[in-house]
């Protein structure tokens, strides 16, 4: 909520903020190197869209995840590809062969409704990438309330808790806490599967997890397990 900006910039003078108009970095890089990294990449793009959209059935998820496989495969992506870096897609680029269907059934009509609607707020556009939120010591807020959608804050608060996920492999281990994610209203995107995974391993990485919602219930329950 907006009061949280004010009250922490009397605390916080220099904090930094987002008004959550660009992504900062491109969803579909791919954090496992081993050969079906950019495969867990596809499964972890649906499994967030899953939580944006809670109406999409089965069905319409894979065809998300299996668009996402075919865009990382036509840049090289594959078992049986050659070692080496290889370029990434752009984010539109799964959204752009969903639309090229010649013929979709009901199903993915009412899918690229839901996407095309984040489209409209620029959310599949390019973005350059920013710093990470882990490089830097300063409070930074991301203000998901900018926006009065609310699929559009469910997408900018998962795909920024999705970078975070990333950037915490990516720096390693850590020998001591450095950065506490505080995740307000984050009922929102309880079926995010990404939140349980978090609690589990962000300690070793550095990182503490403050979840802040209506009711416990919201949760999976293996996350008090955690």
């Amino acid at each position: 909520h907006d009061d949280i900006d004010t009250k922490l910039a009397d605390i916080f003078p220099a904090y930094a903020k987002s008004d959550c108009q660009s992504l900062g970095f491109n969803p579909m890089r791919v954090s496992d190197s081993g050969p079906f990294g950019h495969i867990e990449s596809a499964g972890l793009l649906r499994d967030i869209f899953a939580s944006i959209f809670p109406e999409l059935g089965d069905l319409q998820l894979e065809t998300i995840r299996a668009a996402s496989k075919t865009s990382y495969e036509a840049y090289g992506w594959g078992v049986a590809r050659e070692r080496g870096a290889l370029n990434l897609p752009p984010f539109r680029d799964f959204f752009k062969r969903l639309r090229s269907s010649s013929k979709p059934d009901t199903r993915t009509q009412t899918l690229l409704a839901r996407l095309t609607e984040l489209d409209d707020y620029t959310f599949f556009n390019d973005s350059q990438a920013g710093q990470s939120f882990l490089d830097g010591s300063n409070l930074t807020i991301l203000q998901i309330h900018k926006t009065q959608n609310a699929a559009v804050q469910r997408a900018y608060a998962s795909f920024a808790f999705y970078r975070i996920y990333q950037d915490m492999f990516s720096r390693g281990r850590q020998s001591r806490i450095t950065h506490a994610v505080i995740f307000d209203e984050a009922h929102r995107a309880s079926r995010l599967k990404l939140i349980p995974t978090m609690a589990k391993e962000c300690r070793k990485y550095g990182i503490a997890l403050i979840l802040a919602s209506q009711e416990a219930r919201d949760f999976e329950t293996s996350l008090f397990s955690a």
